[in-house]
């Protein structure tokens, strides 16, 4: 079971299928390790005439996305939902970290599917609301399924309007093939299939699956409402599997101080600790030798070119330093000097985040006020605000490293938003 810190860092948007709403996932969403966002499609649900295309659906969904400031959430879509999820898929993958069909395919109606749809069309232009959903939601259940979940699926879709209807049902069958996009996506996908699916297969229900994770349930088309503890379990294992590793970021990390029992160094095993689920880290000495333009001519020291390079390489670089004299120690001065040697500093865009403590009332707010203004001389990303000032280090750090709780809150908070520093400036990198 994942924490509550960790639940923060794993969004997932639901996406219902035709004539459903959010309530197809009320067993299957508090199961789920993850802040969930359940949607309610247009068009749906009792409200308004929905888009025509399934690139509108599209355009909806990743406005609710951003509208509520969602950090490139996974979205799981049923049936319908999962044609627009793999639309999301092509046309925003940046702004996804993963994605599932549950019950659906990546493929495009055949010309029988879409007669049927003109049909439902017209059923539901003639007839109206009620014939159709008595119709369609029987079909999509197996013939042993629970009859109160059929009733309860047909309730919901009641709630649907004809214009509703009529316009998913032109967006689904006129929606383009995405096999191929399935196939060629670097994000992490899951295919649920239910092998009592009386309308899809396994091959229709797995195309473009191939490097992807595929599973089968005991189910219906519905499955999310037949077994949600499974369906749960299967998404959760996804998420711990795939999804997490896509988030994690490397950083260096680099300790102010070279005393073996530094408070600093153990500041920072501590907060590497934190984080650890959601950055790899290495530790990186900075014990070189003394800036000297002497030593660039030819080359610059072997040491020096490789700790250039592994900060050259990291996502992001996290800097725990004590304070002396009221400044930066002179052997992260130092190393800071060989770092910003152009042309190619490492430093520059680089997301560096900054942490410290120190005996006294201060923790270590002048070292880092300067060491503000040398990383912004080099162009380097310091994180804003956020600052970690552990004052009266002898009392908060101990044999096992960081045990004042407040302070190990206040780190957990900021590196979240470190996270979310680095993640803005991979997506607005200089291109």
């Amino acid at each position: 079971m994942v924490t509550e810190r960790e639940m923060t860092m794993r969004q997932v948007v639901l996406l219902h299928g035709l004539c459903g709403s959010p309530d197809y996932f009320d067993e299957l969403v508090p199961m789920l390790e993850a802040d969930v966002y359940a949607l309610t499609l247009p068009g749906h649900d009792d409200t308004e005439s929905g888009p025509e295309t399934i690139d509108q659906f599209a355009d909806w969904v990743i406005r609710e996305i951003r509208l509520r400031e969602l950090d490139r959430p996974v979205v799981l879509g049923h049936s319908f939902g999962g044609y627009i999820t793999t639309n999301l898929v092509r046309r925003y993958p940046d702004e996804l970290s993963g994605f599932g069909l549950i019950h659906s395919t990546a493929g495009a109606d055949s010309d029988q599917a879409k007669a049927k749809r003109n049909a439902a069309i017209e059923k539901v232009i003639e007839e109206g609301v009620h014939p159709f959903i008595d119709e369609m939601i029987p079909g999509v259940f197996a013939p042993d399924s629970d009859q109160t979940l059929i009733e309860r699926a047909k309730r919901i879709g009641f709630n649907m309007s004809k214009e509703g209807i009529i316009s998913a049902q032109e967006a689904i069958r006129d929606r383009n093939d995405e096999t191929g996009t399935m196939r060629e996506t670097n994000l992490p996908g899951l295919f649920i299939y239910g092998s009592k699916d009386p309308n899809m297969d396994a091959e229709r229900a797995f195309m473009g699956a191939e490097r992807h994770t595929k599973q089968t349930v005991q189910a219906s088309h519905m499955g999310m409402m037949e077994a949600p503890e499974t369906e749960a379990q299967l998404i959760n294992a996804w998420l711990d599997a795939e999804v997490r590793s896509v988030h994690k970021f490397k950083l260096i990390a680099v300790s102010g101080s070279l005393r073996k029992a530094s408070f600093n160094t153990a500041l920072l095993h501590s907060i590497i600790e934190l984080g650890r689920d959601r950055f790899d880290v290495e530790v990186a000495s900075i014990e070189l030798p003394l800036y000297n333009d002497d030593l660039i001519d030819p080359d610059e020291p072997d040491v020096v070119v490789a700790f250039k390079q592994v900060v050259r390489e990291a996502d992001g670089l996290l800097v725990v330093t004590p304070e002396y004299n009221h400044s930066i120690p002179g052997v992260l001065k130092n190393a800071i000097d060989w770092l910003s040697l152009e042309p190619g500093t490492p430093l520059r865009d680089k997301p560096v985040m900054i942490a410290g403590a120190s005996p006294g009332m201060l923790g270590t707010v002048r070292c880092q006020v300067h060491l503000r203004q040398v990383f912004a001389t080099n162009r380097a990303n310091v994180l804003p605000g956020n600052e970690i000032f552990i004052t009266h280090c002898k009392e908060k750090i101990g044999a096992k490293g960081l045990e004042h709780e407040p302070s190990i809150q206040q780190i957990d908070r900021v590196l979240s938003e470190y996270y979310n520093w680095i993640d803005f400036w991979k997506r607005n990198a200089k291109k």
